[in-house]
């Protein structure tokens, strides 16, 4: 079974990506700014807007199937 990383709040992502952490309740990451990208099973406990120049190969509710960084 593969191991999922648990964001309870924005802040969790934001420190998982490498982003920094700007504010308690908003969180803004620039994938194009980091310096790497890890791939990850998430289960979250908040919303989430992404937004990317990239097309999206399959995107289904709450998952995101394939994400190119």
């Amino acid at each position: 079974m593969e191991k999922i990383l648990k964001v309870r709040n924005v802040n969790d992502y934001a420190r998982y990506t490498g982003a920094p952490v700007l504010h308690n309740h908003v969180s803004v990451i620039h994938y194009d700014e980091l310096q790497h990208c890890r791939h990850s099973l998430n289960g979250y406990d908040v919303f989430g807007i992404f937004i990317g120049d990239e097309k999206l190969e399959q995107l289904t509710y709450g998952l995101m199937v394939s994400v190119k960084c």
